[in-house]
This record gives structure tokens, C-alpha cells and sequence, in this order.
């Protein structure tokens, strides 16, 4: 049976209204999940391990990978099976060269593909592998605790990041053309002050590059304290009764950091070393 033959039972049927973005502070996640989210205070901590988890999508990719006179409705009718393989893998090395670039910038990267997968694609043996071919509330437990050990989850905008998007500190939704009006559904944001918010967000165009995305990638890791800096509690609060020193020691710290990474562009300063 369809939907409409159910309904056509009743004399009346009733819509019931949703709202994919909740309210800040409707909920915790970890009333749910029993996970506790990525510690932001904990961020600049981690970075000696920067931790990032793709979330990959074997039934949707953000860009066309196929030529319309490969990929069509003729062909895929004629070979199903043949041009999702090959689409597939195509979009599984796009994700691979990420990985590998994003290493080159921020070698102690640890590397995660998670998501729905047969694991036939083969994986290095440096890139942890959490792709699973069927649902378990155990499989899904573990998942949501590497999200909540994320700095950073990526993917394609859709269901399948809301549960990274809940636990990870920050998420980068790449987004399909015909998917801007929607793509804030796809995380709850966890407020902090606008600026941190708004940072640890990104809404990333379906055509940017693998390089560009890359860049976004360790700016969002490497430079979120000095967001938090300049327009975070407690550093921007006059009456927080900081003292100078401690702006200067957190000021410090987040120079060291960026000794973690060989991408240099974007760096807001640097530091000056007494000759």
C-alpha cells in the first residue's frame, strides 16, 4: 500500500508540523545518544591530535562526477549496477585525495570515514575505518562517540549529518545546488557566542575545490581559538576580571598550535620571538 491509500480510510487527515532546526537549548543530546558531546573548552587540548570524521554517502554526492552522456536515465536504466560502481568510486578517490591533502597540512590528522558502506573500497591503513552496512543501537553508540571525539565532521548535507553535527565541535556541510534552502536542518547548533558559532558552521559551496576545502578544513581547526579570542566569553567580557597576563598566556597558546599544521595561509598574525 501507498500513503495515499492509507489515507483515503479517514474523512480527515491531518499534517503534523515539524521543525528540523530545534530551539537553543531545547534538548541535550546526551539524553539521547548517552554520549557527550565534543568539549569545546577542550579544543585547542586535542589539536595535538586534530580529529576529523567524513560522513560518506554511497546514494548521494554533492557534485556530478559523470558526464549527462555517461550518467542519464538511458544508461542508468540499461546499467544500473555498472554506473553506480563506477560513480562511487569516483567519489570515494575524491574523498581519499582530501584525506591525503588534508594530511600534508595537518600531519598528526586522525582520519575517519564513517557512514553507510559494503567496505569494498579499500581504505589506508592510516584512515580509520567506521563504515557499517547495517543498523545496530551498539554500531550507532560507537559512532556517536568518535562524532563527539571530532574537532570536525564533514558531508554531504542530508539526515546523515545530524547525529555527527549533534556530538562533533564543528561541522563543514557541503551543499548540492538544489539544497541551499534546507541545509541548516542538517546540524543543531550549539551556541556559543555568534562569531565561535558561525565559524564552527561552514556551509560549503558544492563546486569549491578539494584544495579550497582543505584550506576551510585547517582554518576551522587551527584558528577557532583565536575566533573564541576576539569575541568569546570570557576575553571580550570587560567586567569578567581576566587578567592581562591570561589573555596573553591563551594568546600564546594558540600560536603554539599552529606549529601543528604546514598551512600557513589565513593565519590572522604571527608570533614575533624577542631577537
Amino acid at each position: 500500500t501507498t500513503v495515499n491509500d492509507d489515507i483515503r480510510k479517514y474523512e480527515q487527515a491531518f499534517l503534523c508540523r515539524t521543525f528540523p532546526q530545534a530551539p537553543e537549548g531545547e534538548f541535550n543530546i546526551a539524553e539521547y545518544s548517552r554520549v557527550k558531546p565534543f568539549p569545546l573548552n577542550e579544543w585547542d587540548e586535542r589539536l595535538k591530535t586534530p580529529t576529523v570524521t567524513f560522513i560518506w554517502r554511497t546514494d548521494r554526492f554533492w557534485k556530478r562526477v559523470l558526464p549527462k552522456w555517461v550518467d542519464n536515465r538511458i544508461t542508468r536504466g540499461l546499467f544500473p549496477d555498472l554506473i553506480t560502481k563506477i560513480k562511487n568510486r569516483i567519489r570515494f578517490n575524491w574523498i581519499l585525495k582530501f584525506a591525503r591533502e588534508l594530511r600534508k597540512k595537518a600531519p598528526g590528522v586522525d582520519f575517519a570515514i564513517a557512514g553507510m558502506d559494503s567496505r569494498d573500497m579499500k581504505l589506508p591503513d592510516w584512515i580509520k575505518d567506521y563504515r557499517h552496512s547495517s543498523h545496530s543501537d551498539e554500531l550507532a553508540r560507537k559512532l556517536c562517540q568518535r562524532y563527539a571525539e571530532s574537532h570536525l565532521v564533514i558531508g554531504c548535507n542530508g539526515s546523515s549529518l545530524v547525529l555527527p553535527g549533534c556530538h562533533a565541535g564543528a561541522v563543514m556541510n557541503i551543499v548540492p545546488q538544489d539544497g541551499w534552502s534546507v541545509s541548516t536542518g542538517s546540524f543543531f547548533f550549539r551556541f556559543t557566542s555568534i562569531a565561535d558559532t558561525f565559524y564552527r558552521y561552514a556551509l560549503i559551496h558544492s563546486e569549491t575545490s578539494i584544495e579550497r576545502m582543505v584550506t576551510i578544513a585547517v582554518q576551522i581547526l587551527r584558528d577557532r581559538s583565536m575566533v573564541q579570542l576576539i569575541s568569546g566569553t570570557p576575553w571580550n567580557d570587560h567586567e569578567s576580571n581576566k587578567r592581562h597576563e591570561d589573555w596573553a598566556a591563551f594568546r600564546r597558546q594558540i600560536f603554539r598550535n599552529t606549529h601543528l599544521f604546514t598551512e600557513k595561509e589565513g593565519l590572522m598574525s604571527k608570533e614575533f620571538k624577542n631577537k
